[in-house]
């Protein structure tokens, strides 16, 4: 695929975030079995390695996310097999849009994250799968369903809820603050790139037990999904359970006030990602030049 084709292909995309949270929302509220998942730069090479059969940078991205240890060429064929059939049976995508994709060095070169990027919109198109998608939301969509306070709703529908995450303070706020009775937990281990352990067991061991475990959600459940690559295929489980899954990232670690250093400069503004703004407790941040406004008494302690 030439670098115009590809150009074309990315800048003709039809990409509204609030319309395709919407229809996710109509998804849930009529039972229907959903998932949206997000793409970036290290499902990129992943995929890329699909492309090129480049092995040796796959398992250096498996390092960033797992640790130091070695993976088997069948470790790394589970994992983009996975990531493949997620991607395929997903009801909705969040993509790098053209900056994000085709954003050039000083020297006018593709940035390494634009690189991956790419490789992500050539396997799509090359697969057939964007055909499947008369609309796409971004990647940072998670973020705009936070800033825009749409998950109070989805929490707010009395659902039974599953949480895939490494933080229990995160979905302790939300659980606390919204009210939810019936809910599960299932605790992973956070990335070793932004986390103190040298080796993470997250994959296989608590893939697999993870996995085992959606499986046996009730139908009908919200799933809420923090969990890398990983988690990508944790949110075709839960719709394969019958549920509805969202691949939230990094807004766990906001939820819980831990945001590592390393993703502060892609979660600008972090008053608004906080568990207190998602109910409206948090008054929305002066503005240059306005008055100072009185603080808004929370109706509950939201941290």
């Amino acid at each position: 695929m030439t670098p115009d084709r590809l150009a074309e292909i990315v800048g003709g995309a039809r990409f509204d975030d609030d319309a395709v949270l919407g229809l996710f929302l109509d998804r849930v509220k009529s039972r229907q079995p959903t998932s949206l998942i997000r793409l970036g730069d290290g499902e990129g090479k992943l995929l890329g390695h699909v492309e090129r059969g480049d092995t040796a940078m796959v398992r250096n991205q498996l390092r960033i996310w797992f640790g130091d240890r070695d993976f088997a060429e069948e470790d790394i064929h589970t994992l983009r097999t996975g990531l493949l059939e997620a991607i395929e049976t997903a009801s909705f995508l969040g993509l790098p849009k053209t900056g994000r994709t085709f954003a050039t060095d000083a020297d006018g070169n593709p940035t390494t994250d634009a690189v991956f990027c790419q490789a992500i919109w050539r396997v799509l198109q090359t697969g057939g799968i964007l055909d499947r998608h008369d609309v796409l939301g971004s990647a940072m969509i998670h973020r705009h369903a936070q800033i825009g306070r749409w998950f109070a709703t989805l929490l707010g529908l009395g659902r039974p809820m599953v949480f895939v995450t490494r933080t229990r303070i995160a979905v302790n706020r939300l659980v606390g603050n919204f009210g939810i009775r019936d809910y599960s937990v299932h605790l992973i281990p956070g990335e070793t790139w932004s986390r103190e352990d040298p080796v993470s067991d997250h994959f296989p061991t608590r893939f697999h037990e993870v996995r085992a475990a959606l499986a046996r959600i009730a139908p009908g459940s919200i799933g809420l999904v923090g969990a890398g690559v990983l988690g990508k295929i944790y949110c075709s489980d839960i719709a394969d359970a019958g549920g509805a899954a969202f691949d939230c990232g990094a807004l766990f670690d906001a939820w819980a006030s831990d945001i590592p250093k390393q993703r502060r400069a892609n979660m600008p503004d972090p008053s608004k990602l906080t568990v207190a703004w998602l109910r409206g407790d948090a008054p929305a941040p002066l503005t240059p030049g306005s008055p100072a406004s009185p603080p808004r008494r929370p109706r509950r302690s939201a941290p």
